[in-house]
C-alpha cells in the first residue's frame, strides 16, 4: 500500500486527537458499505464517513477497499494460565477437575510457575491482540485481574458477578453464587459461571443447582455447557440467560462441545471464547474457523455470534458495531471481499492488517509505521507468517522471558509469531 498515508502539516509531530480511515469497506449489520471510512476522536468513533466526506486537515489512512470490522471480543479466557497447551493422559476428560489435577502435576505447569504473573498476563494479552481481540473477558476474581488491567495492551471486562462453577469441587470465587448474582442484577452486570463443564453427575446437575441458588436469569452468562440436556436448554431459554462457546478448548480437552444445534433451535444468544491457551485455546481466529465447521447450515449466523452478540451478552453498549460514539476498537482485514463470510473464512493473524484500540493503532503491517509514529505509539517489530508486523511495545522482553522457560521453538504454540 504505497502512498496510503496522508498527513496534515499542522499536526506533524504532535499528539493526534482526530484521524481517519478512508476508502474502506465498512461492515455494519446489514453488510459492507463501500467507499466509506471512520473518523476517530479520542478513544471513540466520531463519525462514519461517506464517499467524499473525508477531512483534509487530519491524518488519513487510505485503505484502498480493505474490509473494516469491529474488533473482536473474547468472551472467555484465563490470562493467568497463558502457556503451552496440555491435554494430559486422561483425555477425554470427565470434567474440568480431572484436567486441572493432571495439568498441575505436569512439567508444563511447573515451567509456567517460573514466569512472573505479569508476563503471563502479557502473553495472553498479546495473543488476543494478534487475533483481533481488543476486549477480553478474563474470568477470574478481581484481586487477581485488577492489578494488570492498566499494564497490558487489551481491555479487560472490569466488573461482573462471578462464580467458578456449581459443584462440590468448585473453586471458591466471589462472595457466593446467590450474592454475586444479586449484585450483578442490582448493578446491571453480567454474572459469569462455568456450567456443565463435564459429564460426571455433578456437572450434569449443575444447572439445576444454579437455579436452586436463584442465579439463573437474564444476567447469567453460562460458559461451556457441554452436558446441558434438552430440558436444561429449555430452562436457559426461558430464563433469558446467555452462553459462551469455546469450541477449540472443548474439543481439545473433552472431545465434545456445546450442543450447538439444540442451542440454535431455542434461539439462545451465544458468543465465542477461547479459554486459556493451556486448554488448547490457541486464539480467537482458530475458534472462528472451528465454529464455522460446527455451524454448517447455520453459518450465516456467524457474524452475529462473533461481532454483535458479545457486546450484548456482556452489556457493553459502546462496542460491537462501527457507529458514532462507539469505542474506537477496529480490525482491518487484508480482504477486499464484500462477503462477510468470505472475509471471516480467510481470517488469520497474518491477514489482520490493522487493529485499533481506543482510537489508537496497536497492531498492524510494518508499512503502517508512519501511522504508529504519528499517533505516538511505541512499538516492537515481529514476524507473523510471511508478514512483518508492528505491535505495541512490550512483546520483545516478554518473548525472551517465555523463550528461557518454554524454548524458542515452542513459542508459536502460544503466540502466532515466527522467530
Amino acid at each position: 500500500m504505497s502512498n496510503a498515508v496522508r498527513f496534515a502539516r499542522k499536526e506533524m509531530g504532535g499528539s493526534v486527537e482526530r484521524w481517519q480511515l478512508t476508502n474502506a469497506e465498512i461492515y455494519q449489520e446489514d453488510g459492507f458499505h463501500s467507499m466509506s471510512g471512520l473518523c476517530f476522536s479520542g478513544d471513540s468513533i466520531e463519525e462514519v464517513l461517506s464517499d467524499g466526506d473525508e477531512y483534509d486537515d487530519i491524518l488519513s489512512l487510505n485503505l484502498h477497499g480493505l474490509a473494516v470490522l469491529p474488533a473482536l471480543i473474547n468472551g472467555h479466557d484465563s490470562l493467568l494460565a497463558s502457556y503451552l497447551p496440555y491435554r494430559g493422559r486422561g483425555f477425554p476428560h470427565m470434567n474440568w477437575l480431572s484436567w486441572d489435577n493432571e495439568v498441575k502435576s505436569s512439567q508444563e505447569f511447573q515451567d509456567r510457575m517460573l514466569l512472573d504473573v505479569s508476563d503471563l498476563y502479557r502473553i495472553g494479552a498479546y495473543r488476543n491482540l494478534m487475533h483481533g481481540c481488543t476486549l477480553v473477558v478474563d474470568h477470574i476474581p478481581d484481586f487477581v485481574r485488577k492489578p494488570f488491567e492498566d499494564q497490558i495492551p487489551v481491555t479487560l471486562l472490569s466488573d461482573f458477578g462471578i462464580a467458578h462453577s456449581v459443584s462440590s469441587y468448585s473453586l471458591k470465587w466471589g462472595e457466593g453464587i446467590s450474592r454475586e448474582y444479586q449484585r450483578a442484577r442490582d448493578k446491571g452486570l453480567p454474572f459469569i459461571v462455568h456450567i456443565a463443564e463435564g459429564f460426571d453427575p455433578e456437572s450434569r446437575n449443575s444447572l439445576k443447582m444454579l437455579e436452586e441458588f436463584g442465579a439463573l436469569g437474564p444476567e447469567t452468562v453460562l460458559v461451556h455447557g457441554l452436558s446441558l440436556s434438552e430440558s436444561d436448554l429449555d430452562r436457559v431459554a426461558e430464563a433469558g440467560a446467555r452462553l459462551v462457546w469455546c469450541p477449540v478448548s472443548n474439543e481439545f480437552l473433552y472431545d465434545r462441545t456445546m450442543p450447538v444445534e439444540a442451542v440454535l433451535e431455542r434461539r439462545i444468544p451465544f458468543c465465542l471464547g477461547t479459554d486459556t491457551s493451556m486448554a488448547g485455546g490457541k486464539g480467537m481466529i482458530d475458534n472462528v474457523q472451528l465454529a464455522r465447521q460446527f455451524l454448517a447450515s447455520h453459518v450465516d449466523l456467524l457474524p452475529e455470534i462473533l461481532l454483535s452478540n458479545p457486546s450484548r451478552i456482556f452489556r457493553q453498549e459502546d462496542r460491537g458495531s462501527l457507529e458514532p460514539g462507539k469505542k474506537g476498537d477496529v480490525m482491518v482485514v487484508q480482504s477486499r471481499s464484500r462477503d462477510i463470510h468470505e472475509v471471516l473464512s480467510d481470517l488469520s493473524p497474518e491477514k489482520v492488517f490493522l487493529v485499533v484500540r481506543d482510537g489508537v493503532p496497536v497492531y498492524g503491517e510494518e508499512t503502517l509505521e508512519p501511522v504508529f509514529r504519528h499517533c505516538n505509539v511505541n512499538f516492537d517489530r515481529i514476524q507473523v507468517g510471511t508478514s512483518r508486523k508492528l505491535i505495541v511495545a512490550g512483546i520483545s522482553g516478554m518473548v525472551e522471558s517465555l523463550s528461557s522457560v518454554a524454548g524458542r521453538d515452542r513459542i508459536p504454540e502460544i503466540l502466532p509469531v515466527a522467530l
